[in-house]
This record gives structure tokens, sequence and C-alpha cells, in this order.
């Protein structure tokens, strides 16, 4: 079994498409049973209603982010952080059809897969009980993640989120951040979208990290065209 793996597009349908066509190559080499989007799907760049095209033509299954619905916690985030977050959001509405925006607001929050080997893979975004949480950060504190991970009954968790991916364990799990397709939101930017590749075997699992080059300035110039209010590096 070959499951695709990869979260945090924030509407960047051009390094989206890198990534599908890379997906696209590995499958005609061995076919790829699943493809999962971890979420933030939409929140950013101008792809809008193209990216969920996309991802229906690859039958891409979406697990929902902390952008995929309207809700934005103020008091968390801070007035000046909030205020770009809730114009995107308005933007987001004014670009992507109800059926899209409605979707995403309805994907699920888990889901869980049993591997070859007889584990279970847990996918989600971040913290499945507050999808704003960032326990799977850079440095997570040994108790938040005895907290967020320790009860979920899944011997292997991945996750997005957090923009920067890895590979660890703790407490006997296997935790892994299956990184974000837009570069512009990781904390080192570069040129790369990003996705794993997990190959499940009846005696071990094997994790792929991969990293296709895609044009920025494209996405950037299709972002002032369509007036998002997110980055145009």
């Amino acid at each position: 079994m070959r499951i695709a793996l990869f979260s945090d597009v924030h509407g960047n349908l051009v390094a989206l498409e890198a990534v599908m066509l890379e997906i696209q190559r590995l499958s005609g080499e061995s076919l790829i049973d699943y493809i999962y989007c971890l979420g933030d799907v939409l929140f950013g760049h101008s792809g809008g209603d193209a990216v969920m095209n996309l991802l229906d033509r690859h039958h891409v299954q979406i697990i929902r982010g902390n952008h995929d619905d309207d809700l934005v916690p103020v008091e968390v985030l801070g007035e000046d952080k909030a205020g770009l977050i809730l114009r995107v959001h308005d933007w987001m509405k004014a670009n992507v059809s109800p059926a899209n925006l409605e979707l995403l607001a309805k994907a699920p929050i888990m889901e869980t897969v049993r591997l070859e080997d007889g584990r279970r893979l847990c996918l989600f975004h971040s913290n499945p009980a507050d999808l704003w949480d960032m326990v799977n950060g850079q440095d997570p504190d040994g108790a938040d993640l005895i907290r967020v991970f320790g009860p979920i009954e899944a011997e292997v968790i991945a996750y997005g989120h957090y923009h920067r991916e890895h590979v660890m364990s703790f407490n006997e799990k296997l935790l892994i951040n299956v990184a974000s397709v837009d570069s512009f939101v990781r904390e080192v930017k570069d040129h790369f979208a990003r996705f794993t590749l997990l190959t499940s075997l009846p005696d071990r699992l094997v994790i792929q990290r991969h990293a296709v080059a895609y044009d920025k300035r494209r996405q950037s110039r299709m972002n002032r065209a369509l007036h998002s209010p997110f980055f145009f590096e």
C-alpha cells in the first residue's frame, strides 16, 4: 500500500500542480492507493476553485484544517495577525464558490487507515480537539505531546499545520509532519513544494520525503492579478 500525504496548500495552485504531477509520475511506477491533503487547502493564495478542482480530479481526500472554516480566534492570535486572516477569509468568500467553501467546512477532522503491518495510521491537521494548537511545532513540549497524541489510538500519526516536515518517535508512536505544499509559509522559504510518500509493507513502513521545484513567481503574479491579500513575494 502506498499513501501520498501533504498539507497546507494555502491556495497555491502552481505548487499543487507540481506536486500532483510528481505523484502522477510515481503512481505510474507503482500504484498510489490513497492521496490525502491534511488541511489548510485554500486560505492564502488565489488558487481558489482551481485548487479544489485539481484535488477532485485526482481523488484527493481532504482533512479539515484550522483555516478551512470561518473560525478565527482573534483573542488568541492578536488583532494584527487576525486582521490579515479576516481579510483573506473575506477574499475567499468573494472569489470561491459557496459549494467548495462548504465542502471544506464539512471535511472530516480525522481519518484512520489500517496499514499492511496491522498498525493504524491516524491523519489530522494538528490537534483534533483544537485545530489552531501548535503542539507539533519545531520544539514540541513532551507534556503537550502526551496531552494531544497520548489518547489517540494509533501507532502512526500524521499531520501538518506546522510548516516544516519531521519524523520522530514518541512514547512508542511514530509522529510524521507530512510537509507543506506552499513554500511561502515555510520558516525557510524556497521554491519547492513538498509532500510525503508512505509505502506500507507487511513487515515495515517506508517514509520518503519529496521536494518538487515550482515557479513561485508565477503564483505571485496570479495573486496580484486576482487581488489576493496574501503574500506577494
